[in-house]
């Protein structure tokens, strides 16, 4: 039995397919007002002469041709991606939800290139290090989004890391609080793994919901480790086209410091490991937070991993180049 799955890589970019109805009713519109002109400047005799030598079929087929265009361009830019080949993999591991702030905070550069790319790095040399246990990505500002399942696929989880930046979450600020909570929705309590989850900021909270959340977690024996990015002086917060200091209501420049205090608090109430990273040495808090994993104990894991996996990225960009070359060439005058 052949079983082939379809998964989306960059969702969001389907919410641009509602732009194509509006495209629609603009080139009715469009045409509508192209005949108007067109009697206003001509007059009859000249309007029937260039009416009569255009074919509606051709003119529609043109446009058609431009829509499906866009729309298969739209789909190669959400990347769907096609897994078969598929056999079930035995292993010991655990439960793991990586949240990773993407607040603005981040984008400060008292850690080269920044703290958010700094804590990108971090998370690529984590996967490097686990292999056997189930991972799942949250991002989180003002609101948490899941951005990948939990899953034994960590070629995916690099893929969606590399492209998350201050704009995966619309709302900005910072809630650890939601992104505990997020963390845990992601969980299977039926399973009978460990799960623990690894919280990535600079440990900024707007909110002070992120200890009654912690407490949540260690009532289901879910443990927290946190890795805190930044200096203790802080720094600036520049915007991204301007590089312009952010600044507050009372217009002054935005200094954005880390709080250790928080995110060590987090992980004791839960038993977890809190470490800060180093601008030098940028892996010594990936290690300890490894190490602070291999202590958990594994459990078996059995699972249904796919052998063969096919980005179509380059299928629909082919397919909506060919339809865009093939309406230029497309004549929309009747044959003679």
């Amino acid at each position: 039995k052949v079983i082939i799955m379809i998964y989306i890589e960059n969702i969001e970019y389907l919410f641009f397919l509602l732009l194509i109805p509006f495209f629609i009713i603009c080139f009715i519109f469009y045409r509508g007002w192209q005949k108007k002109q067109l009697k206003k400047i001509s007059s009859k005799n000249l309007e029937f002469l260039l009416e009569s030598n255009k074919s509606i079929f051709k003119t529609n087929l043109k446009s058609t041709l431009k829509l499906i265009s866009i729309f298969f361009l739209i789909i190669s830019l959400s990347n769907p991606i096609i897994e078969s080949g598929w056999k079930e993999v035995t292993r010991q591991g655990i439960e793991i939800v990586v949240a990773l702030d993407v607040s603005h905070s981040m984008t400060c550069e008292d850690f080269a290139p920044s703290r958010m790319q700094s804590a990108k790095k971090g998370i690529t040399t984590l996967l490097k290090k686990l292999n056997n246990d189930k991972i799942g990505l949250v991002a989180f500002a003002g609101e948490a989004h899941t951005k990948i399942p939990i899953t034994t696929d960590y070629k995916l989880i690099l893929r969606k890391l590399s492209k998350i930046d201050t704009g995966s979450v619309i709302t900005q600020g910072t809630d650890i609080g939601e992104a505990i909570s997020q963390s845990m929705n992601s969980f299977d309590f039926d399973n009978q793994l460990n799960k623990s989850i690894i919280i990535i900021t600079d440990g900024e909270d707007w909110e002070n919901k992120a200890i009654a959340e912690a407490r949540k977690a260690s009532e289901k024996n879910v443990s927290i480790h946190t890795l805190s990015y930044g200096t203790d002086s802080g720094g600036l917060i520049f915007t991204d086209k301007t590089r312009k200091p952010r600044e507050d209501k009372e217009n002054n420049p935005i200094i954005t410091k880390k709080n250790d205090i928080l995110l060590s608090e987090i992980s004791s109430i839960t038993e977890g490991t809190h470490c800060k990273a180093d601008a030098v040495n940028p892996n010594i808090g990936i290690n300890k937070i490894q190490k602070a994993l291999n202590k958990i104990e594994k459990n078996k894991i059995t699972d249904i991993q796919a052998t063969e996996s096919t980005s179509t990225f380059i299928y629909f960009s082919a397919l909506a180049f060919c339809l865009i070359i093939l309406e230029i060439i497309l004549s929309d005058k009747k044959k003679v």
